[in-house]
């Protein structure tokens, strides 16, 4: 799965920070700020957290209907991704 996360996210020009620890994730004024350990602050509109080794669903509305989502679809619109 992961794998095919990376193949649909590298189609995008778009910053990626794999593996590092995040230390506080803030809202601000432009969308969202991101503190990682390595002292990195990133600035951004989204934020996509993906963590976890199993698949779990989320007791959600709609969570069957936008399972498998296809990102290109959702250009310009403000989405979440939850990993977990």
């Amino acid at each position: 799965m992961i794998f095919k996360f990376h193949q649909q996210v590298n189609q995008f020009p778009i910053d990626k920070k794999i593996g590092q620890k995040v230390t506080p994730v803030d809202k601000v004024d432009s969308g969202f700020e991101v503190v990682c350990e390595l002292i990195d602050k990133f600035q951004g509109k989204i934020v996509i957290l993906a963590s976890g080794k199993r698949p779990r669903r989320l007791n959600a509305a709609g969570t069957i209907e936008l399972t498998g989502w296809d990102g290109p679809n959702f250009t310009g619109e403000t989405v979440a991704l939850i990993g977990g």
